[in-house]
């Protein structure tokens, strides 16, 4: 059985941790590569970066319904 204050805890302390780790992962790519999807008709890393930010900044969507 979860301990779910623990459970909530933990799930803060990573979205709140995101943002900057996805700037540290994306910080020392070009512009071309975080504009350019990988293939044609995939998603660009700023296609991604922003669909997450969009995600986070959601109350309606899955992660602040587990909170």
């Amino acid at each position: 059985m979860y301990e779910t204050s623990r459970t909530i805890e933990l799930i803060l302390t990573m979205l709140a941790a995101t943002p900057s780790h996805l700037a540290d992962l994306t910080s020392g790519l070009p512009q071309a590569q975080l504009l350019a999807p990988p293939e044609p008709g995939d998603w660009s890393v700023r296609d991604v970066l922003a669909h997450l930010g969009v995600f986070c900044l959601t109350p309606q969507n899955g992660a602040f319904e587990l909170i």
